[in-house]
Order: C-alpha cells, then sequence, then structure tokens
C-alpha cells in the first residue's frame, strides 16, 4: 500500500483483485459481501500488514470498521503503556481493512489507476492503554476537505474514547502523475457525517526557526516497506528516538502531528533536526533536496 509515496505499478491487465478474492469463503464474492453474511467469520488478509481480526455484520452497517485488539507485549513501552508508533500501526491497520471492504483497497484503486498516497496526520493520545488491556480500534471515511480525503480513527475501552485520530489523504493518478479530485471516490463511501473523532483536519506545519541536527538516519531494511520507501510508521520511530526515553515512557497522553512531504527511499540518509518551543517540539526531516517531513509533538 502507497504511504506518502508513489509504489511500483503492476501491469494494467493484472488480475490481482481476482486473486484476493480466491482466499474468501465464497469463490468471487466481494469482501463487503463476506462480512454482510458471516458474523465473526474471520478473516485472513493477504497483505502482511494485517492480522486476523473478527468482523461483525453490525459494525460494518453502521460505516465504520472496528476491531478488538488485545495491547500485547510487542506493542507497549517500557512504562506499560501503547508506544506511540505501535497506535499509529493500530490506526492504519484499521484504514487498510476498511478501504478493501468498501472496494477500494489497493488492487480496487489499481484497476482505476488511482492511488491513496497518505499526506498529513494528526494524534491524540489522550489516555494511552495499557498492557493487556482490550480496545476496539475504529476507522471510518468523513468526505473531504479540499484535495484532501478524510479519515477518521479511534482507539476506545468500553466504548470510551483513549486515541482519537484524523488523516488526510491524497488519491493520485499514476499515468497523469498527479492528484485527482477527492469527490471522484470520497463521494461513493459513507459520509458518517457529524461523526468526528477530531473536529479539524491536519495542519499544515511550517518550516520552523531555531532547530538543530539532532540525529542523521539511513533508510535501511527494518525501515523499508514493500515500494522500497520508509513506512510512514518508521517516521513516527524516528521521531521518537530523539526524545530521551523517560520523557515518552511516562507521558500520560501525547499529541502527535506528522505531514508527510516526500518520499524517503532505501539507503538514502536524512538529518533529524529538532527544537522546542513552549513545550512543543518541532521536528524536520531533510535531504539535500529540502524538507522530507516535518512533525510537532507534545507531551
Amino acid at each position: 500500500m502507497c504511504i506518502g509515496k508513489l509504489p511500483h505499478l503492476p501491469p494494467r491487465s493484472g488480475n490481482g483483485l481476482n486473486a484476493r478474492r480466491l482466499h474468501y469463503p465464497f469463490s468471487g464474492a466481494k469482501p463487503c459481501m463476506v462480512a454482510a453474511l458471516h458474523r465473526g467469520w474471520r478473516i485472513g488478509f493477504l497483505s502482511n500488514l494485517w492480522y486476523t481480526c473478527r468482523m461483525s455484520v453490525d459494525v460494518f452497517a453502521k460505516d465504520v470498521f472496528a476491531k478488538d485488539v488485545q495491547v500485547t507485549f510487542r506493542h507497549i513501552d517500557r512504562g506499560g503503556s501503547l508506544s506511540p508508533v505501535a497506535a499509529l500501526d493500530y490506526l492504519e491497520e484499521a484504514a487498510f481493512g476498511h478501504a478493501e471492504l468498501l472496494g477500494v483497497g489497493y488492487e480496487a484503486m489499481m484497476e482505476r489507476r488511482r492511488v491513496w498516497i497518505l499526506s498529513r496526520i494528526s494524534v491524540r493520545m489522550d489516555t494511552r492503554p495499557r498492557f493487556h488491556e482490550n480496545v476496539t480500534v475504529s476507522s471510518w471515511p468523513r468526505g473531504h476537505d479540499r484535495l484532501f480525503a478524510v479519515r477518521d480513527y479511534e482507539i476506545a475501552r468500553d466504548g470510551q474514547p483513549l486515541v482519537r485520530g484524523r488523516s488526510n489523504w491524497i488519491i493520485f493518478d499514476p499515468d497523469k502523475r498527479r492528484p485527482v479530485r477527492p469527490e471522484e471516490i470520497m463521494d461513493t463511501l459513507p459520509l458518517n457525517d457529524g461523526k468526528n473523532a477530531l473536529t479539524e483536519s491536519p495542519a499544515a506545519l511550517g518550516a520552523m526557526e531555531g532547530l538543530t541536527r539532532a540525529a542523521t538516519r539511513k533508510a535501511l531494511y527494518a525501515d523499508l516497506d514493500f515500494n522500497g520507501h520508509v513506512h510512514n510508521t518508521r517516521y513516527m520511530q524516528w521521531i521518537c528516538d530523539l526524545f530521551d526515553p523517560e520523557k515518552i515512557e511516562q507521558a500520560p497522553s501525547i499529541s502527535i502531528d506528522i505531514n508527510y512531504l516526500k518520499e524517503i527511499t532505501a539507503l538514502s540518509v536524512t538529518e533529524l533536526w529538532f527544537g522546542e518551543t513552549d513545550g512543543v517540539y518541532h521536528i524536520e526531516g531533510r535531504q539535500e533536496s529540502g524538507p522530507v517531513f516535518r512533525a510537532r509533538v507534545s507531551f
């Protein structure tokens, strides 16, 4: 799946969507049909981004994707709380799962010669889930805002929101190599009018004065997605690594904003510039060509 950059494109005549359908209980059935017919059916997605999750017709009928998750050992930090990186992983998987069910997943979009590109995301970890807690991860489309398709997220415990998020996506034409108007896709999806995780779209982060170079990162194997670009959650890992570990481990809440400006390719080197103003931390990733991402973090 494309995250903030253009993937390697399959040939137009590819039959990837038909191949995926063979893995569902009814040959040729669309994913949304399966979700509607099978309460509680466990579906294993082909992509290694997914892990097995329980689907419910009641949830999908509300135009909201939801799955129950237990916070496991690999998702927490030394303080026993869900890490920011794991939180973004949860949200991303929910978004991808819903796109598949709505018929706008990777293969379906490529048949239409369209690509999802993540441009901005805001996440508010108001209360960080703890080790062994059972939470529900939800995601739903929220229409469009100018050139952006908007998607919201929530991680809740017993119906109480703990983590809230909103992302802006660009719908890209890989042949003409330019964005298309989001209405083309978003007008066919649920609007979920009035259901807001956050009330405002992620802000455009401008250049900040007074930053100092804090680290240099080379894009290595563990950073890369299947397109050979740094995965969007790895940006969050790079950001977290700039802080004293105890700063994050002891934080009861974390506010995160990231703007993805340009893809970071395999083996390329990125300088991480860092600064703080009135308790707000600013991070900018820079390469010779200019900034590749900007972020803002507060505790």
